[in-house]
């Protein structure tokens, strides 16, 4: 099972915050615990990632697995990258359960095949990552960064933790073999969370980030949310403008009603 990195008993609603590749819980959401002050916040690590023991199973099929054993009675679900497809499985597989969920800039390549710069980085990726063998975990991380046409610095060093976090990608399930079941989706309260890119915004990784999210939004008739300047990871670099926002959903999503009753009214 997956580690609960961090609660924070606050009094209010379940909160179930997932990272993505790379990284673990509260590196990806590190202001995210600001919000226990109305809602009992879960920083989690998937499993194989710190602080987890290594695993040979990995990827969004053994995270829905995981997320769907903390939902309890309900629960607020917000994902971020490859965090933000097991979030989206485990949502339709018990939407009962779901009071809100939100997905900044998942990685749901499924939703957007046939879109140009889809399909050109899941073609990097199969080619740089997955199709080569990699001697070392930095070879790997080297690969993982081409694809998305970023270079690392050579003289880069990284903690035993932050390695420990980047290992789970050479054994990890691609993304895109994720078979989200939309219908499922349909009628929750859903929110689809991106960051502009800046100088950056038409590099192949925003335009096959954004294609992904426009996607979501047109197909779940979901809230699309673009936060100026957060790029990948907007609840980082621009988390005064995400936690505000965020608040402002989960508090509409609507205290004291059952997940069914929210999702005939969103």
């Amino acid at each position: 099972m997956i580690n609960l990195t961090e609660v924070a008993a606050g009094a209010g609603e379940r909160v179930i915050f997932v990272h993505g590749t790379p990284g673990w819980g509260s590196d990806t959401f590190p202001d995210q615990l600001q919000l226990a002050d109305s809602f009992e916040v879960h920083l989690i690590d998937r499993r194989g990632y710190p602080d987890n023991p290594a695993s040979d199973r990995v990827g969004f099929d053994v995270d829905t697995e995981d997320i769907l054993g903390l939902l309890g009675d309900g629960a607020h679900l917000v994902g971020q990258s490859y965090g933000g497809v097991g979030c989206l499985l485990a949502a339709a597989s018990a939407p009962e359960k779901i009071q809100s969920l939100t997905v900044i800039e998942p990685a749901a390549y499924s939703i957007a095949r046939g879109e140009p710069a889809t399909e050109e980085l899941i073609r990097r990726l199969e080619s740089m990552l997955y199709a080569r063998a990699h001697d070392t975990v930095m070879d790997a991380y080297r690969a993982y960064a081409e694809s998305f046409g970023m270079t690392l610095p050579d003289d880069l060093t990284l903690t035993e933790r932050e390695l420990r976090s980047i290992q789970p990608i050479m054994i990890e399930r691609p993304a895109w073999e994720a078979d989200i079941p939309l219908e499922r989706l349909r009628g929750l309260p859903i929110a689809i969370v991106s960051g502009t890119y800046g100088e950056n915004s038409d590099s192949l990784r925003a335009r096959a980030r954004h294609a992904i999210c426009a996607a979501l939004v047109r197909e779940l008739n979901a809230k699309e949310v673009v936060l100026e300047g957060g790029g990948h990871n907007p609840q980082i670099e621009v988390s005064e403008a995400f936690n505000k926002w965020l608040r402002s959903f989960l508090n509409r999503a609507g205290v004291g009603e059952s997940p069914r009753d929210r999702r005939s009214r969103f």
